[in-house]
């Protein structure tokens, strides 16, 4: 808007903006992450990368190793989600998600000292479904965490994160023939 890029307050506004914007990446490891993110999509022809928050009011990124996920799209075939299967260690589960999380027979293994153990995990990253009622209102994404084995009479679902903005960024080269 003409009016609007000449107002001395938005300007004001929007560089302190970006310079806080611009201080949060700083201070996380987006830039190492981003590096290789485009190496990915130039070698493979597809990257992605998660973002989390951090310590101390920072992001924390995460590139995804190709062949570990999944975009997933919609009715006018726009990457809209993502789908990866990855392992942790039972030691590494019980930090992520917590005891009570976890089902008895991972829990019972942790207690034979068995931590260096690996689960397989499957996380779907998606916009929130309309109709999900115990999603919150400010929600529009939501990742969901699940082992990918489950036990008799087990929950697979670890965990159920929201976020306002999608928490996943990627890189998709089509190169095609004539």
């Amino acid at each position: 808007d003409e009016e609007l890029r000449d107002n001395g307050n938005i300007t004001w506004w929007l560089s302190k903006l970006k310079k806080r914007g611009q201080q949060i990446l700083g201070a996380s490891n987006f830039y190492s992450e981003d590096y290789g993110l485009y190496e990915d999509a130039s070698a493979f022809g597809t990257a992605a990368m998660l973002m989390e928050d951090g310590d101390d009011a920072t992001l924390n990124f995460q590139r995804l190793p190709v062949g570990s996920f999944h975009p997933e799209t919609d009715a006018a075939n726009l990457v809209s989600g993502l789908a990866r299967r990855f392992a942790l260690s039972l030691e590494s589960l019980l930090q992520e998600f917590g005891r009570d999380a976890l089902p008895a027979r991972v829990v019972e293994r942790l207690k034979e000292g068995r931590y260096y153990e690996r689960e397989n995990i499957i996380q779907f990253i998606r916009p929130i479904d309309p109709e999900d009622v115990d999603a919150p209102e400010w929600a529009e994404y939501e990742s969901v965490y699940f082992l990918e084995t489950k036990g008799e009479g087990e929950d697979q679902i670890l965990a159920r994160r929201y976020y306002r903005v999608r928490p996943v960024c990627g890189v998709l080269v089509v190169v095609g023939a004539v």
